[in-house]
């Protein structure tokens, strides 16, 4: 278990969340990172998504199309330097080896890898090897056994500013955070049961579940060794995520345990209009990372307050709806209920 505390995350869209902007005049819109001239500020409509420009009659700027066609090929090739490191974490990785591996030079595979992650590689290996440590520990491995394991001799490298790793001392993770206090509350709603799991902080994990047993077992795994309390929701937290997704503007404490990365994603995904959807690809433009599309999907994936940090906003460029973890029948009820439910005519990337 990881517990990161930090300020109360507000959840309501922020008003410069806009992704593009649309010249009236010439009838073209522009990504934020488009290098050509800004049109004056009375020409200017801002969008959230392309499909809302081309809606409107705006086409794509011609220089953000050949920016982002040029930047497939560095995604294929960031994709190949992800798969590179997850297969050998265990072994001495430099960007020598990942460069003679992939066919490219040292330098060449740092600026790439870091354009399309938002992190060097260096970053990206210790974040990796972190989330494997993570699973040794709750696993039962001895603490010296798991830091050897995924790839390092030294166990200072664990120890050195091991809360901003673990969010706790290693051997209090190993034992499910034994002595964390967590209050659970639980309610029936039109999605399913609802859990939410939070500390005097926060809000620290949100589920759904068919049953109190399953919500006991869900507990129990994520966080083996706390204080477990169910309690009433006096806080009226689930009143308030099912208020929000309901249009209702809300400010609920959360603590988010996840890397740097994952927290901007999700960051970005708290600014998503009720009622609209956006792709992968502009979730990375969105937190000024064009090329790290792939690396965007999987901190989706790994989001621990669905529902209130709405993953379920984010579709595939084609239109589809992509993963979810709550199940993609929930993924379309939401979606539909919000009114933003597409099937396939989606354009933009």
């Amino acid at each position: 278990m990881q517990i990161v505390t930090g300020d109360p995350l507000a959840n309501n869209a922020h008003p410069d969340s806009s992704l593009i902007h649309g010249n009236r005049r010439t009838k073209i819109y522009c990504y934020k990172f488009c290098s050509s001239r800004t049109p004056s500020e009375d020409r200017i409509i801002l969008f959230h998504t392309p499909a809302d420009a081309e809606k409107s009659g705006y086409r794509l700027c011609g220089h953000c199309r050949e920016i982002m066609e040029r930047n497939l090929d560095r995604v294929k090739l960031a994709d190949r330097i992800c798969d590179y490191i997850k297969i050998h974490y265990t072994e001495r990785i430099t960007l020598s080896s990942i460069g003679k591996a992939m066919g490219v030079s040292p330098s060449k595979t740092s600026r790439i890898f870091k354009e399309a992650m938002g992190v060097s590689a260096a970053k990206y290996l210790d974040e990796y090897r972190i989330v494997r440590l993570r699973e040794k520990l709750r696993s039962g491995s001895s603490v010296s056994a798991a830091v050897y394991a995924v790839g390092h001799n030294s166990m200072s490298w664990l120890y050195t500013d091991s809360r901003s790793k673990l969010g706790m001392t290693p051997s209090r993770y190993r034992k499910g955070g034994v002595g964390e206090s967590i209050s659970y509350s639980m309610a029936d709603t039109y999605l399913g049961k609802i859990v939410v799991a939070y500390t005097d902080k926060g809000l620290c994990a949100v589920t759904i579940v068919d049953s109190s047993e399953a919500a006991e077992e869900y507990l129990r795994k994520e966080f083996p060794g706390a204080l477990l309390s169910e309690s009433e929701d006096s806080h009226k937290y689930i009143e308030g995520i099912l208020a929000y997704l309901q249009g209702s503007s809300v400010n609920i404490p959360m603590i988010p345990a996840g890397t740097e990365f994952q927290l901007r994603v999700w960051s970005a995904l708290r600014t998503i209009p009720f009622g609209s959807t956006v792709t992968y690809s502009e979730v990375a433009e969105m937190i000024g990372q064009p090329l790290a599309v792939r690396a965007v999907a999987n901190a989706c994936a790994r989001n621990p307050l669905p529902l209130i940090i709405p993953c379920h906003r984010v579709v595939r460029k084609n239109g589809e709806l992509g993963g979810y973890g709550l199940g993609i029948d929930r993924k379309k009820k939401l979606l539909e209920q919000e009114g933003s439910f597409i099937t396939g005519d989606r354009t933009d990337a």
